[in-house]
């Protein structure tokens, strides 16, 4: 509920290391357990795909595109609407 702190719920946290580094979220998996993210620091940027449920990260980078191209402004749509974080992929449902 909105305004009320006790009824947010927590996704994902990042290693308190990051302090001075800028992090965007980019995009959840198809079946909601994994968040990719893109962290700036002064030392470039990499992107990172972060397993929420096995609070996990595997950090990559993709060579070749401009940096300009993550300089652009963000459009925010706030939302009240829960993720379906229950749902589970069908390859782990096979595993």
């Amino acid at each position: 509920e909105y305004g009320i702190k006790e009824s947010w719920t927590k996704l994902f946290s990042f290693s308190p290391s990051l302090e001075g580094a800028y992090l965007k979220t980019i995009a959840y998996s198809e079946c909601g357990n994994k968040v990719l993210v893109r962290l700036e620091s002064p030392e470039g940027y990499h992107f990172s795909w972060h397993d929420l449920k096995e609070q996990s990260s595997h950090r990559f980078q993709i060579h070749g595109l401009p940096h300009d191209l993550w300089s652009e402004n963000t459009v925010c749509v706030e939302s009240l609407v829960t993720p379906d974080l229950g749902k589970i992929c069908q390859t782990e449902e096979r595993g």
